[in-house]
């Protein structure tokens, strides 16, 4: 085991122990966050670049130089108000949108719009309402999807999740502001 040197004050330590903290106050976390950035933008930039004969996906919005490729932020809410507890309404945010992606229906409607994949995060907000755990998933799509595509998207999306966060033990959330989907 090397010492790993913090990228701030150049300060090497021999341990890598998350609790060690020195005189930048940037501890291990912020240290492994930033190599795994590091390594990540090497990576990208390995596999950015182009090899004859070889398709490169990341290659901007297009894929072998024919289709449009489009990224959408689709958010998903549970309904909340004040004195609810924030981690079983975490976990029911989670399993509600794995719920989203199982089964048969999911598979059709994958092929149907044209999702390649998905990235999804669980963010949690507190206001007057008290704690607001919400989803944002980035739905990676094989092409532009019209306004109606959308919609339709939208609008199956919610009931997907609507019904997953009622199985929870949850209100339906509102078609309003149970389900954003953006460019």
């Amino acid at each position: 085991n090397k010492p790993w040197q913090c990228p701030e004050c150049a300060l090497s330590q021999a341990t890598k122990d998350a609790d060690t903290l020195h005189r930048c106050n940037l501890g291990w976390r912020g240290w492994v966050y930033d190599e795994s950035k590091r390594r990540w933008v090497q990576r990208r930039r390995r596999m950015g670049r182009k090899r004859p004969g070889k398709s490169n996906r990341l290659d901007g919005m297009k894929v072998d130089g024919q289709r449009e490729r489009t990224v959408y932020l689709l958010t998903l809410t549970i309904p909340h108000h004040q004195g609810l507890e924030l981690d079983p309404m975490r976990r029911a945010a989670a399993r509600a949108y794995q719920r989203c992606l199982e089964g048969g229906a999911y598979m059709k409607l994958k092929k149907d719009f044209g999702i390649r994949s998905t990235v999804r995060r669980v963010e949690i907000t507190t206001g007057p309402s008290g704690w607001h755990p919400h989803v944002h998933a980035l739905l990676f799509v094989e092409r532009k999807l019209t306004d109606a595509q959308i919609e339709s998207l939208r609008e199956k999306y919610w009931l997907r999740w609507s019904d997953a966060v009622e199985r929870a033990g949850y209100k339906r959330p509102s078609k309003k502001f149970g389900v954003d989907l953006i460019v």
